[in-house]
């Protein structure tokens, strides 16, 4: 009937196309797989929506925000329940696996593209900005593709993001063009800032080396005014220490032994 390897009875995730629920991932049921038409025809029911009535879709759908000359491929709208996952720290044993694993990082980073649990689903995103190691802020895809919207997150309803298809098997999804794009926006935002960071630094070394020129030093190694010959004549015949600044910007303070 299929070459999809889904039966009845088992459980599976299922996605949409209706505006709302873009981007997510809905944990459901198989109660009965029908052919008609050609096509193929999944009745769901969904265990995180108990008050909801068992829902039919078709198995693979024409993306509505394709141009309709392109709807080449259509979309896969159902895989399998998604497999175990372990952090690194765990310890595996991997003689009492018995099917596929996922092994993340103990920590998220920022760019890491994941499945975050909220409403009783898992909506797809990329992890924007991170608030101690406990909490995050997610984008979800944006529209056709999601919804759009950023939302703080609890690392513990967090999973990475997987693609699924018959022939391959669960993978990493690959970056596309509008990601790859995104992410180039934002290494020149970062390297923008550094550099006004850097020109900052500059001016405020260049304005205490100025003072430092136009002023002596005491004995007890307090800045006093005084002009240039004065500094010399006070210095001839001394001993001078460089001592080491301890700071990111090394500034060289002279003092007298």
């Amino acid at each position: 009937m299929s070459d999809l390897p889904f039966q009845v009875g088992e459980l599976i995730e299922s996605q949409s196309f209706i505006n709302g629920f873009r981007g997510a991932w809905f944990r459901c049921k198989i109660l009965k797989i029908v052919e008609r038409y050609g096509a193929i025809f999944y009745l769901l029911e969904y265990p995180d929506y108990p008050d909801q009535k068992s829902t039919q879709i078709k198995v693979y759908q024409k993306a509505p925000h394709i141009n309709k000359s392109k709807r080449l491929n259509k979309v896969l709208m159902v895989r399998p329940r998604f497999p175990t996952i372990y952090r690194e720290s765990e310890k595996l044993d991997v003689n009492a696996i018995s099917e596929g694993v996922v092994i993340v990082d103990d920590a998220w980073k920022i760019g890491d593209l994941v499945e975050w649990f909220s409403d009783g689903c898992y909506w797809c995103g990329k992890v924007t900005e991170l608030f101690g190691t406990d909490k995050v802020q997610i984008d979800l895809l944006p529209p056709p593709h999601g919804e759009g919207c950023s939302y703080e997150a609890l690392t513990k309803d967090l999973r990475p993001s997987l693609d699924w298809c018959p022939q391959n098997g669960w993978t990493v999804p690959m970056p596309t063009m509008e990601n790859v794009t995104t992410t180039l926006q934002e290494l020149a935002l970062q390297m923008q800032q550094h550099a006004q960071q850097m020109q900052q630094q500059s001016l405020v070394l260049t304005k205490l080396s100025k003072q430092i020129c136009q002023k002596g030093v005491t004995k007890e190694g307090e800045i006093s005014v005084g002009d240039s010959s004065q500094s010399e004549s006070r210095l001839a015949g001394k001993k001078v220490k460089l001592p080491v600044f301890e700071g990111e910007d090394p500034v060289v303070w002279i003092t007298r032994t």
